[in-house]
């Protein structure tokens, strides 16, 4: 069964189709007035009427909106570099089996995601999207020059927002416009990645975890309940999902661990007998998927919220940055390579770089399937 917040949301998505596609067929001219078109599977809401207002922003704000497309830069060519790392390392670490490789998977709603997350997964990329379409848009402005039109889309599950940006005038630009206008998207992802972490530490204070589902069979099935919540283990205090992990680390299938549990009012002990780990069979394993428990959040839904948008945000700024054609960070390596050695040879280079790049990330995606196989990790 779906819970009532990924139901409504699919509804919403599903009627939101059909009415698109039945105005398309019987009223289309009713989408024309409003700007709403349907190009493939994705619906675009696309306006000019926010134009005039990202301009007079961009006017008015120039100086220190240049300013942050100068930072942008900066932090971009860092953010770059990590990425680089990252991708390196991680692919290292699940060639030779390493316990400290992240599985790497594309999200694939029903394959690596679970229908449940839905509705947090698409405000993590309303959260994301917006706020860096809006700043190319504001940069551009500042940088005098227009923004050809702005708006909102879904694709599938998915919304979003977008800026048009001129791409005719852009091209006859200075570098350094078009380096401050390309890089300042992932800045903008990587500041609100930042204020929603300083956000959630005052208001989220972890002090205990809760059970969110149980997987059938296993210790967990026997003893504990979804919205259970874990203050100890052993008599060792479990502040926080990492407290968990860490304790669990240190155990062996057969361990004989004693949970002190609050059930709703109610607090007792339960003894379990560990199982093993399905991906580490060396390592103990209760069964159950767990969350962070805050007395602010007890239903778990802001964590989650928040969560998924640290991940999407934080995610789409690192791999944004990356020279890789045509995101942004391909775009800034084309028209660096291209103002020093001219077309062909930054044509020839982003595509080459473009290419070893997609591949570091397939064989991240392939070593991670490989290595867990294709499942949903986020339910």
């Amino acid at each position: 069964m779906l819970s009532y917040e990924a139901a409504a949301f699919l509804s919403v998505v599903v009627a939101t189709y059909a009415v698109v596609l039945g105005l398309k067929t019987w009223r289309p001219e009713w989408l024309k007035r409003y700007g709403v078109v349907l190009e493939g599977a994705a619906i675009l809401l696309r306006t000019e009427r926010f134009n005039s207002i990202i301009q007079r922003l961009g006017a008015r704000f120039k100086k220190y909106l240049l300013v942050y497309g100068s930072l942008s830069v900066v932090a971009g060519t860092f953010l770059a570099a990590y990425g680089t790392y990252m991708l390196h390392v991680n692919a290292w670490l699940l060639a030779v089996g390493a316990t400290g490789a992240a599985p790497t998977h594309p999200i694939i709603p029903g394959i690596t995601v679970g229908f449940e997350a839905l509705p947090y997964l698409a405000l993590a990329f309303l959260v994301t999207l917006i706020p860096h379409e809006l700043t190319h848009g504001l940069v551009l402005a500042a940088e005098k020059l227009k923004v050809k039109s702005a708006g909102v889309m879904l694709f599938l599950v998915l919304p979003g927002g977008f800026v048009e940006l001129d791409e005719d005038k852009l091209a006859k630009a200075r570098l350094s416009t078009k380096l401050r206008v390309f890089a300042s998207g992932s800045f903008t992802n990587l500041i609100v990645g930042l204020i929603i972490v300083l956000i959630s530490s005052l208001i989220l204070v972890p002090s205990g975890v809760i059970v969110k589902k149980i997987v059938p069979g296993t210790p967990a099935a026997e003893a504990l309940k979804p919205g259970d919540v874990i203050v100890t283990m052993n008599n060792t205090r479990i502040k926080h999902f990492e407290d968990l992990v860490e304790f669990l680390a240190g155990t062996k299938p057969g361990n004989i661990v004693i949970l002190g549990v609050k059930r709703g009012e109610e607090a007792f002990n339960v003894t379990i007998t560990l199982a093993a780990h399905p991906l580490n069979n060396s390592r103990g394993f209760i069964g159950a998927y767990f969350d962070n428990y805050s007395p602010s959040d007890p239903s778990g839904v802001l964590a989650r919220a928040i969560w998924w948008i640290l991940v999407v945000t934080i995610s789409i700024s690192v791999i944004n940055i990356l020279p890789i054609y045509p995101l942004d960070g391909g775009r800034i390596f084309r028209e660096v390579v291209h103002e020093y050695l001219g077309e062909e040879k930054a044509n020839t280079l982003t595509a080459v770089v473009t290419a070893y790049y997609v591949a570091i990330l397939l064989i991240n995606i392939g070593l991670s399937i490989w290595r867990w196989g294709l499942r949903i990790w986020y339910p």
